[in-house]
């Protein structure tokens, strides 16, 4: 073997390799972190960071995205896909296979040049905006030296640079940086955050609290101008801004008739600021006159800090404002609403039918806590102070800030439809109050997002009470201290739904969404799927069936391995009670699927006995999934071919036709 990979001198390399295994036996364990081996240490960190900041992930992550981008539609994207992943399978055989004779170190530098080159030609294609059938060679290029270099090579040295004493150790400690440096990277903002930044007279505001960001306002897909739409605050405290975009990520400002020469979509207000404000996109309005809603809270005071009241409030501009628009800019005169507190919001519930007011109020325990009034009219929702009820708090499972060490409180509300639930990201404040912040110590308050998941859109549940998004607690950052989310929360935009695999780890799995049946690389998959005709909910004709795990609750309709139903018994829907039953003969079985078929995505359930299940309206049917060393995701039953879950799409995206998946987006 010495002699196939080039060694000259063989018998002493063989004593060498003698002396060290000798070595580790007489000495035992050695510690990794000394003197003599601060050069395998180095190389072995090294490699596992430059394997990551390479950039192969962020490419591999958003490659539909980048081909998009680059002019090619999301159908001619998906092959050029397959085309980038063949390629890194192959050129990684090919270094496995060479890399004892060629040698580490040349096929690191070929592939350093190699990668160099092919990164800046995409950087050219981008910056020229032509030559885009270039692109998916040049991406080509990339992954082949890529996977014929460090792809291949970061595995073999991390172990050869360590003797043989400390290799073991030396090796986790190159492998633990490789997968560090991969989440890390994964985890970071997009690289063109900031997407918007104070720019604008208007937004710069002469250096006094200047603004380009959403006070809740809205981020949405509006599929009539088939473009992305955002309102903003623009300088804090004060105006309502517009800007649209046709890819999400850059935002044009156009110049309206409301204020010419602005982007403003209401007139200021003299001795009035702008607080929190919603704005809805309702593609099911009946009027088209009123497809924008808007929510909004004036308070008095001059836009000056600290803030100086006008007298005599209140005022009606201090309660709350509806309005609707058909296009989002020109909006209705105003109609009032109810009492309300500052940073207030709403959202459609469509599981209730209702338009849901979100209402900040105080409670003496816990400070700031959500209140809420629900109506099924939007412009008839007038409230008093009688028809709002307590509804969220923080309690002594929200921890405080280490380094501030304030009580927390629940300073926001925003919420949306997803597929079968509802989402809400929760504004957890941390404190400290503004006269503090601002006044003594010169930022922001804090405030952390976290998630929370609801089946009606009143009763919520908080798997996880570790922030889904944080601000950053680092002097100079543009996304320090006082985070807000838009209302719509978030868009669905192609496949990369990575905001739904997070949620689907945050969630765990109790809570089952309708998007995706996914499973690891190198699980096993699903080996097989029934409907047993056994009391329980969902029918053939696509309503989806339940998706919540089995635990010991009535009404739970998926029995997740590796609990086992008992023969005999059966559950009843949601808020059913429990019966004995008998599984029938007659449950349809899917044929097996293999891990390939499923593994990174979604697969459809070929029927046995057909695809045909009109036979099954009416009937009650039961799912039963039986995993070997699986993970289901997630699942749905749909009515038609193309795989449409009929669920909840949140702020949109392209492809859908209106708040639901019906085309399988």
């Amino acid at each position: 073997m010495l002699e196939k990979i080039g060694e000259l001198d063989r018998d002493a390399e063989v004593r060498d390799i003698r002396e060290s295994l000798g070595a580790e036996t007489r000495q035992g364990s050695e510690p990794l972190f000394i003197r003599k081996y601060r050069l395998p240490i180095f190389l072995a960190v090294s490699i596992g960071m430059f394997n990551q900041l390479s950039g192969i992930n962020a490419i591999l992550d958003y490659l539909n995205g980048i081909f998009e981008r680059a002019g090619f539609s999301k159908v001619s994207s998906d092959p050029q896909a397959v085309a980038i992943g063949s390629t890194n399978l192959l050129f990684t055989i090919i270094a496995i296979s060479i890399i004892d004779r060629v040698g580490r170190k040349k096929l690191l530098l070929t592939g350093a040049a190699g990668t160099a080159a092919c990164l800046a030609g995409v950087a050219a294609v981008f910056a020229s905006g032509s030559h885009g059938e270039m692109l998916v060679w040049l991406l080509v290029g990339f992954i082949a030296f890529f996977a014929f270099s460090q792809g291949a090579v970061i595995w073999v040295c991390i172990s050869d640079v360590f003797p043989n004493l400390v290799r073991a150790k030396g090796q986790s400690l190159g492998g633990c940086t490789h997968w560090i440096m991969n989440a890390l990277i994964s985890g970071v903002s997009h690289p063109a955050s900031p997407v918007l930044k104070p720019e604008t007279p208007m937004e710069l505001n002469g250096g006094l609290m200047p603004a380009a960001a959403p006070f809740s306002d809205g981020v949405w897909y509006d599929r009539k101008d088939k473009l992305y739409k955002l309102w903003y605050q623009a300088r804090y405290d004060d105006g309502f801004a517009y800007a649209f975009s046709e890819d999400g990520l850059h935002w044009k400002r156009p110049d309206l008739d409301i204020l010419p020469g602005t982007n403003r979509i209401l007139k200021p207000t003299p001795g009035y600021m702008r607080n929190g404000c919603t704005i809805w996109l309702d593609h099911e309005a009946a009027d088209p006159n009123q497809r924008y809603k808007f929510f909004g809270y004036f308070r008095a005071g001059t836009g000056s800090w600290p803030r100086k009241r006008s007298e005599p409030p209140p005022d009606p501009l201090e309660m709350s404002h509806l309005r609707t628009s058909p296009d989002g800019i020109h909006w209705s005169e105003p109609v009032l609403g109810g009492p309300r507190g500052d940073n207030s919001g709403m959202f459609y519930n469509p599981f209730r039918k209702m338009w849901t007011f979100s209402i900040r109020e105080t409670m003496r325990k816990y400070g700031r806590i959500r209140s809420y009034r629900e109506h099924p009219d939007f412009l008839t929702s007038r409230w008093e102070k009688k028809d709002v009820h307590p509804w969220m708090w923080c309690d002594e499972l929200d921890l405080p800030d280490p380094d501030l060490g304030y009580v927390p409180e629940l300073y926001k509300v925003d919420c949306v439809a997803h597929e079968s639930r509802m989402i809400a990201f929760l504004g957890i404040y941390k404190g400290p109050p503004n006269e503090i912040a601002v006044v003594h110590r010169g930022f922001p308050k804090t405030n952390d997002l976290e998630v929370a998941f609801s089946r009606d859109g009143l009763a919520w549940e908080r798997p996880d009470r570790t922030p889904f998004l944080a601000c950053s607690r680092r002097p100079g950052t543009w996304n320090r201290g006082y985070l807000h989310a838009a209302s719509g929360l978030f868009l669905v935009v192609g496949t990369a739904d990575l905001l739904h695999r997070i949620l689907r780890h945050l969630a765990e799995e109790r809570h089952g969404t309708v998007r995706r049946v996914e499973h690891r690389p190198g699980d096993a998959a699903a080996r097989r799927l029934c409907v047993d005709e056994r009391p329980g909910r969902g029918d053939a004709n696509g309503r989806a069936a339940d998706s919540r795990n089995a635990d010991d609750t009535d009404g739970d309709v998926l029995r997740a391995p590796p609990v086992r139903e008992r023969e005999g018994e059966g559950r009843r829907a949601a808020g059913g009670s429990a019966r004995p039953g008998r599984a029938s003969d007659r449950a349809l079985h899917a044929g097996q699927l293999r891990a390939r078929d499923v593994r990174f995505d979604e697969a459809a359930v070929v029927w046995k006995h057909g695809g045909d299940l009109r036979g099954l309206a009416g009937k009650p049917v039961r799912l039963r999934f039986e995993m070997t060393s699986g993970e289901l995701d997630s699942y749905w039953v749909s009515r038609d071919e193309s795989g449409a879950s009929r669920g909840y799409v949140a702020a949109g995206g392209p492809g859908f036709t209106g708040s639901t998946d019906t085309t399988g987006a």
